[in-house]
């Protein structure tokens, strides 16, 4: 999963790069909203720890 937040976030700056900005804000948001989708599950994901 990080793989893949790193992926599109290097594919939004490619396409930016390019000059389709809007596209590239749009690709940028995904990558966002997943990386708050992700951060969220690992946020709220009990640790099994036994002392």
């Amino acid at each position: 999963m990080s793989s893949l937040l790193f992926l599109l976030t290097a594919v939004a700056m490619i396409i930016g790069w390019a000059g389709r900005w809007r596209l590239a804000v749009g690709v940028f948001v995904v990558a966002f909203l997943l990386s708050l989708a992700w951060l969220n599950h690992h946020i709220t994901d009990p640790l099994a720890l036994g002392f």
